[in-house]
């Protein structure tokens, strides 16, 4: 009788406890935390629009540390702002990658450009096969060197929200 005691103690335990960093089937809203840190090219095509490259390293939830690549436009909306889109692919520790897309806008100031993102997650490979869900943030991104046409920054970014996979 204890026994049977026991395990039934046992069985509701694991019943209520909360879910494991894996997913259910099917996907679970999760928060969704990143840290981004890159060199970023940018090269500009043209007087009003610019192509933009990136790689480097990313910290987050549900990834831990792993590396960052992706690619970009600019296209200028006045004479210091501009709109953003990019499309990325992070690669977590464990090698399980994670595809997303970013828009924003910015700002530019003597040598420094600041951008606010909306941002989707739209797939991925591993755990992240069918992972969805949206994040906000910033980038900040600071020249270290070259001019236009070919300006390298060093770029920063944070952003936050929910992904199901």
């Amino acid at each position: 009788m204890k026994k049977l005691i026991a395990a039934l103690v046992a069985l509701a335990v694991m019943a209520l406890a909360p879910a494991t960093a894996l997913g259910a089937q099917g996907g679970t809203d999760r928060p969704y935390k990143v840290g981004v840190s890159t060199s970023t090219v940018v090269t500009n095509t043209s007087p009003t629009e610019g192509i933009v490259e990136f790689a480097g390293t990313v910290r987050g939830t549900h990834i831990g540390n792993g590396t960052i690549e992706g690619t970009g436009t600019l296209v200028a909306t006045g004479e210091t702002t501009f709109g953003y889109n990019a499309a990325y692919t992070i690669t977590a520790a464990n090698g399980d990658q994670l595809f997303a897309t970013d828009v924003g806008t910015g700002t530019v100031d003597n040598g420094s450009a600041a951008i606010d993102i909306t941002g989707t997650i739209t797939g991925g490979t591993g755990r992240f096969e069918g992972a969805s869900g949206s994040y906000t943030g910033a980038i900040s991104n600071v020249v270290t060197a070259g001019a236009p046409p070919v300006t390298t920054y060093d770029s920063t970014a944070s952003s936050l929200g929910t992904i199901s996979y």
